[in-house]
Order: C-alpha cells, then sequence, then structure tokens
C-alpha cells in the first residue's frame, strides 16, 4: 500500500479543526455560544457523515464499467450504505442536539 500524499495528509487534519474547536466551544463557552456551538457541531457532523455515504456511492460508480453487467447493481447493500449515512444526518439535524450528536457520531464510527 502507498503512503498518502502530505496533501492528503493535511486536508484530513484539516478536516478535524471544525469538530475540535467547535467540541472546545461546546464545553467552555457561556450558554448562549454554547448553544449555537453544539449547532454548528451537529451541521459540521451531518455533512461530514453525508461526506462518507458518498464516498462508498462513489466507489461503487467507479466499480461499473470494470466489473461484468450485473455485478456491482446487484450488490444492494454497497448502494444502500451510500445512501444511509445521509438521511441518518438528516434525521440527527432534527432532533434534540444531544441525541442528534450522539447519533452523529455513531454514524461516524460506524462507517
Amino acid at each position: 500500500m502507498n503512503p498518502l500524499p502530505p496533501l492528503v495528509i493535511k486536508l484530513s487534519y484539516a478536516g478535524l479543526i471544525p469538530f475540535v474547536v467547535l467540541a472546545l466551544v461546546v464545553q467552555l463557552a457561556p450558554t448562549p455560544l454554547n448553544y449555537l456551538g453544539a449547532e454548528s457541531l451537529a451541521g459540521y457532523g451531518a455533512v461530514i457523515t453525508a461526506f462518507m455515504g458518498a464516498l462508498h456511492w462513489g466507489a461503487n460508480l467507479h466499480t461499473l464499467g470494470k466489473n461484468p453487467p450485473g455485478d456491482r447493481w446487484e450488490d444492494r447493500n454497497a448502494w444502500i450504505w451510500g445512501v444511509v449515512p445521509a438521511l441518518v444526518a438528516w434525521v440527527a439535524l432534527h432532533i434534540y442536539i444531544p441525541v442528534g450528536l450522539l447519533i452523529l457520531a455513531s454514524a461516524l464510527i460506524i462507517q
């Protein structure tokens, strides 16, 4: 396995910055700001969760032309896994924020 290019590693760490900063805001900021931090954390978590599902979808599309007809289309679980994270994230945004954050964290860990 080839090592990841330095740019990919840097961008991956940069993607963690909103999670870390917003988690600190939730814990350390005074009451009106910590609530806004929690909403922003949920929003960013939902975007990343949907993105992770999109990676599965893109990987499935990428292999369509390379496999015999019907091989990848018949793998329903792969296609479902490409959509379910976005749906879970959307639901998590519309419920009580602490529960939604727990659902988003669980969805990211499962993926």
